[in-house]
């Protein structure tokens, strides 16, 4: 992928992202409860960081700096693998536990379940992307 292209998909990415939210705000016909506000939080927290790494990207290109290095991709590697097990836990916990104690008796409200689910699992890639970026890893070519 040609260096322009990175930060240009991100702020495309970031701007669908706000589009669906603005269209889900407008088309809704019933007030929001706790939940869809939580998820328009969701969605407008996952854009802006959309747009930030946009904006860093650019930064780096116009510095001469490659936007993805080496240490970017691991830790992007790093946070997906963690990210993968602790979404696997928290379906099965969700799946076996939650849908006891909540009850969901139409369609509608599974598709909320499951997008909850969803928005669940980008936060949590984000966070832990965010902790190891500011932490770091560990050279796992150490002897």
């Amino acid at each position: 992928m040609k260096r322009g292209n990175t930060a240009v998909i991100r702020f495309i990415f970031g701007a669908i992202i706000l589009g669906l939210a603005a269209i889900w705000v407008m088309t809704t016909s019933q007030p929001f409860n706790a939940l869809a506000y939580t998820l328009l939080g969701i969605m407008i927290f996952a854009a802006f960081i959309s747009f930030y790494r946009g904006i860093n990207d650019l930064r780096n290109q116009r510095a001469g700096l490659s936007s993805d290095d080496e240490l970017s991709r691991r830790i992007r590697e790093k946070a997906a693998a963690k990210t993968f097990t602790v979404s696997i836990y928290m379906w099965l916990f969700s799946l076996l536990f939650a849908v006891d104690w909540i009850p969901i008796e139409s369609v509608k409200e599974f598709k909320f379940f499951i997008a909850f689910g969803m928005m669940a699992m980008v936060l949590i890639f984000l966070f832990i992307w965010l902790y190891l970026s500011k932490v770091g890893i560990d050279d796992e070519n150490q002897d």
